[in-house]
């Protein structure tokens, strides 16, 4: 049986960069929906 030790050496610094980009690109998108888009909302409606 494989130990949860053994999956995290095999893991490199390259697989955490790449999850800590996906963190990052997702904390991003949620600011972009959650802060940018709401003030748009008023000119998308005159239309």
């Amino acid at each position: 049986m494989l130990q949860a030790t053994d999956l995290r050496s095999r893991a490199t610094r390259s697989d955490d960069a790449r999850i800590i980009g996906l963190v990052s690109a997702a904390h991003f998108v949620s600011h972009y929906y959650i802060l940018l888009l709401p003030p748009l909302f008023a000119f998308i409606r005159a239309d």
